[in-house]
């Protein structure tokens, strides 16, 4: 009873991690979910919400060599644990391809660090863009401000009066 949608307080979040990086996670019916980590959420059941503790249905886990690890079924108790929790598939020491496990888990995070640079990389862009259209529409505003004053200068009536006294004359305008 996965859901792939942002959780809330009637369900239950689980980070599946995996040790080493990069397990590919399966539900119990064996579809792929991705690697690990993999956060899925879960519905709490009305007749469990006194109780507090759902049973979940097995994931597995595969790393690129083919060792694989079950959980079995998940016992999870929101009381001790709260609704954020995590668990982490250890490979099995016993099996065949650990090397090969180790280097796809490195290669994997170099991707995901890379994808991390890109995204970046992109979002500095984006802030540059808006921040130049920003600039654009303030050049703008501040353009058409000055050109509105000048309009209304140049439509202005002037008045001025002189005072004419023994040694010359004075003129104000306003």
């Amino acid at each position: 009873m996965a859901l792939f949608m942002t959780g809330c307080a009637h369900q239950v979040e689980i980070t599946f991690n995996s040790d080493p990086y990069g397990a590919t996670i399966y539900t119990d019916n064996g579809h792929s979910i991705g690697y690990a980590p993999k956060t899925l959420y879960y519905n709490i059941p009305e007749n469990t919400k006194e109780s507090k503790i759902i049973r979940i249905a097995p994931i597995s886990a595969r790393w690129a060599s083919g060792a694989t690890s079950d959980s079995g079924p998940i016992l999870v108790d929101i009381n001790r644990h709260g609704l954020k929790q995590e668990y982490t598939f250890k490979r099995p020491s016993n099996t065949p391809g650990a090397d090969i496990d180790a280097k796809f888990a490195i290669e994997l995070r170099r991707q995901h660090l890379q994808a991390a640079a890109v995204g970046l990389l992109l979002l500095q862009q984006q802030q540059a863009q808006q921040e130049q259209q920003q600039n654009y529409e303030l050049e703008k505003k501040r353009i058409q401000a000055e050109n509105e004053r000048a309009l209304i200068q140049q439509n202005r009536s002037i008045n001025c009066s002189t005072t004419y006294n023994y040694g010359g004359a004075n003129t104000t305008c306003y």
